[in-house]
């Protein structure tokens, strides 16, 4: 699991940040989303999105502390790529942080960038937002 807190961004060419400057990560491949959610609500429904996909298996979901952590293997060869998502709470909602890292190789080939972007696409539109 990739820890918000205490552990630096991992290699951009295997991996996808969506998260702000004032979380330390001014080179995230996207700000941190926002939703009207509570960060409860927002890390539940982003466990029902990440349990849609195949290959998935959620080794940390943490509702009330705003966490929620899972692997996807690759549909090939088997390689597991862990997605992390912090539920931050926000005036008026929920910021949600994620991190799609591959665990192997030297690049990812886009895989984590277009997970999260499918991924969050699917999350806003559960939440009413998309």
């Amino acid at each position: 699991m990739f820890d918000f807190d205490s552990t630096g961004r991992p290699s951009p060419s295997r991996s996808a940040v969506y998260a702000d400057a004032q979380d330390g990560f001014p080179d995230a491949d996207a700000a941190a989303l926002h939703f009207d959610a509570p960060p409860e609500a927002v890390i539940r429904a982003w466990d029902r999105v990440a349990g849609q996909h195949p290959r998935v298996s959620v080794t940390l979901c943490e509702p009330g502390k705003g966490r929620h952590a899972c692997v996807q293997r690759s549909r090939v060869f088997r390689f597991p790529d862990d997605i992390s998502a912090r539920a931050v709470p926000s005036e008026g909602g929920t910021r949600l942080l994620l991190c799609s890292a591959a665990r192997m190789g030297r690049h990812d080939f886009g895989v984590n960038a277009r997970r999260l972007k499918d991924w969050s696409g699917e999350l806003a539109r559960a939440l009413g937002q998309g």
